[in-house]
This record gives structure tokens, sequence and C-alpha cells, in this order.
């Protein structure tokens, strides 16, 4: 399946409309082996900095279910800060990480998983855990490497101001998906635009902090369509 890829982009390098990162993103997700020979055969720079990067990627975003240490990744937006984390109960233990949450002390929890993920992970209660503590939650579901649809734009706009006024005043974001990659990353990288940042140079600074952040086209596309 990698050569077959590699070949399509060998061989259709200037045509539009083919996301073949995205398709060696979901191939290697399966499982598909990346010999490194594969990378040094590519003859595109885009195709061989992505295969380059896989590895700490992998490493970043996949982990043992119930083994790991929940994380979060914090970074500076405007006046506050906006940070990622994956779905609390993925260590194992949602007790423990919604403490590492409240421990940091968001003024805003934004969810991006679906409320099967939630239920999945023992997290059913996320959003009443996090109101009993006085903190503001939005549930915004999109399904995982997917991106905002239509009837996403109303609950975002209100998510927009909300959030404009928190880090005008100094206040903390926490935005989460399953892996605290993709759709947190999506939702993060928006924040950044709209306090006013550059998308270019705002994908690459939250990558800094979180490698793995942003990860399809069309979550890119929907968060920069805002800057125009």
């Amino acid at each position: 399946m990698l050569s077959t890829i590699l070949h399509g982009v060998d061989r259709n390098s200037q045509r539009t409309g083919g996301d073949y990162i995205g398709c060696l993103r979901i191939a290697m997700e399966q499982g598909v082996a990346l010999p490194s020979r594969a990378i040094d055969a590519s003859g595109s720079l885009e195709i061989r900095a992505f295969l380059q990067q896989w590895p700490n990627v992998c490493r970043d975003r996949w982990w043992n279910m119930g083994s790991s240490e929940f994380v979060i990744y914090p970074l500076n937006v405007g006046a506050g800060q906006v940070a990622l984390s994956p779905i609390p109960g993925r260590s194992g233990s949602y007790e423990a990480d919604l403490s590492t949450i409240l421990h940091w002390g968001p003024d805003l929890v934004l969810t991006m998983t679906t409320q099967s993920e939630l239920d999945r992970m023992g997290a059913s209660g996320f959003g009443h855990d996090l109101a009993a503590v006085g903190v503001a939650w939005r549930h915004l579901p999109i399904v995982d490497f997917g991106a905002p649809d239509t009837n996403f734009e109303g609950a975002w706009s209100e998510v927009s101001t909300v959030s404009a006024d928190i880090l005008a005043r100094g206040g903390k974001i926490l935005t989460h998906c399953f892996g605290g990659c993709g759709r947190s990353g999506m939702a993060a990288f928006r924040l950044m635009i709209g306090v006013g940042e550059a998308p270019d140079a705002a994908l690459e600074r939250l990558r800094k902090t979180r490698p793995c952040a942003v990860e399809t086209d069309a979550q890119r596309r929907w968060a920069i369509r805002f800057s125009a």
C-alpha cells in the first residue's frame, strides 16, 4: 500500500486535489511499515518531510491504552493561555486526569470528542464535574480525523466570543480530543488566528509545542478560512 501511494505522488506531483499526506497518514495509522528506503525514494520534498517526522508524531500520539501519563500542552495565546490534552481517562484513571486538569486551572474546556468517546473513557460526566467547580464547558463533537460541518458554525460563533474574552483577560482555555492532536489542535490553531496570529507562523509555533497538532488538510482549512 505504501509503495502504491508513493508511486501516485511521483506520477501526479503537479495535480491538485490529491491528499497524499492524508492517505499516508491513514495507511500508517493502520500499521503499514515505514522502511527507511521509502523516505529516501520519494521525489516530493513535502512527502519526505512528513515521512521523516512520522516516527516522532507516532510516539507522541499513540500510547498503550490505560498506561499513559496524562499531559497538558500549554502555549501563550494573546494575553492568556491555550492548552491541548488527550481525553480525560486516557491514562487509565478518569479521576486522576480530571485532577490534573483542575490543577492547571482552565476557565473554559472545549471537548472536541464524540459522546461515545467520552463514555468509553469513563468521562461521561466530565461536563458536570467541571460545572461543579465553576469551570465553563462546551461540547463540540467531531469524529476522529474529522473537521467541522455547517452545523458546527453556530456553536463555534459563541465559543469564539467567549474564548476571546477569556484570553483578553489573561485566562486559560483547554481544548481536548482523544489523543490531544488533530481536533484539539484545530481548535487551538483557530484561537491563535483569532487573536491575530498569522496562520503559517501560528501553526509552526503550535507544532513546536505539540508536533501532531492539526492532522488533516480539512482541519487546517477550517481554521485558516477565518483569517481572510
